[in-house]
């Protein structure tokens, strides 16, 4: 037996050492664009922080070639720390977007329904509210009359 088959040898082509090494840069270019409240939930190592801050930094003067040298920085920083966890922060991120999103379209529906049926989009509203929580109906009907009226007075 040679020590050729004792000793496990990961196998890695040049392609796919690239493909990850791509997949970093994007993942941290991904960092660069988040805001400072969410840049400091990513749990990651100061070199790397410091790092994505100066890239900001970099890209709100329009340094567009200095940019692209910090992201490639950035990557060979990311190859050395488990990407896993800032991978799926960012994935939070997106979804929480989405979220607030899917909320604010499911306001403007109820809005147009309760400014169209009026009374009748009230109690519909009203009837898909969880139990437990209350409803002031009659601020709500308030509210819907004030709206109708304003958008029935003429545009400037």
């Amino acid at each position: 037996m040679c020590i050729r088959d004792r000793v496990e040898v990961e196998v890695k082509t040049r392609g796919e050492a690239k493909r990850k090494a791509t997949q970093l840069e994007r993942l941290g270019e991904a960092l660069t664009k988040l805001k400072p409240g969410q840049l400091a939930r990513v749990k990651m190592p100061d070199d790397l922080r410091a790092s994505v801050v100066e890239a900001q930094r970099i890209l709100a003067k329009k340094a567009w070639g200095g940019y692209r040298r910090q992201i490639q920085f950035i990557g060979r920083i990311m190859r050395t720390v488990d990407a896993q966890p800032i991978a799926d922060a960012l994935e939070a991120f997106a979804l929480e977007g989405t979220r607030a999103s899917q909320g604010f379209r499911q306001a403007e529906r109820w809005r147009e329904q309760l400014l169209a049926k009026g009374d009748e989009g009230i109690e519909g509203l009203v009837g898909e509210i969880p139990p437990g929580r209350k409803v002031d109906r009659t601020e709500l009907r308030q509210l819907v009359r004030a709206a109708q009226k304003e958008k029935a007075l003429p545009q400037k």
